[in-house]
């Protein structure tokens, strides 16, 4: 039997308690986050030239999971839990600036394996954190939560794999 994760227990904001597995995610995901940072300065202290020639796929898929992270924004809204509104605020600055980052020419491939590394690692801790407990989010279908998440673990792993190649 499967619990909401993230239940309201009643009808203003509140903060949930995290156990192991959120603070492993979280954990690993704000790296990724500093990561992204560094990525923008970097790419501004380069000169930060928009092409997107180099990098076309990889601006592509993170655009679309930067924009899945700020409409995640709606749905921490409706959950209205404190902990979680404040980490997907922090998500989007990292996904957008790492998309800048591709788009303004970024000149190394370090931050990019090191974000996409951490992201994945995150997505592969809360995969197994919902596998594992069968918990879901409100009343979201088990299947949507998990595919969801297993989408963005094919988005970085994409984005790494063509970084690697």
């Amino acid at each position: 039997m499967s619990e909401n994760y993230l239940a309201n227990p009643g009808t203003g904001w509140f903060i949930a308690r995290m156990g192991a597995w959120e603070w492993t995610e979280t954990i690993l995901k704000l790296g990724a986050i500093g990561v992204a940072v560094w990525a923008f300065a970097l790419s501004l202290t380069e000169g930060f030239v928009p092409s997107l020639a180099a990098r076309l796929p990889q601006v592509v898929v993170m655009g679309l999971a930067s924009l899945g992270i700020l409409a995640a924004i709606g749905d921490r809204l409706l959950t209205k839990e404190i902990t979680s509104m404040v980490f997907v605020l922090l998500n989007n600055v990292g996904h957008w600036g790492m998309t800048a980052a591709l788009v303004g020419g970024l000149g190394t491939s370090t931050p990019v394996v090191a974000y996409c590394a951490a992201m994945l690692a995150g997505d592969l801790v809360k995969l197994s954190f919902f596998l594992r407990t069968g918990l879901t989010v409100r009343s979201a279908p088990r299947g949507a939560v998990l595919g969801a998440t297993a989408l963005y673990t094919a988005a970085y792993l994409a984005v790494l794999i063509l970084e690697l190649r």
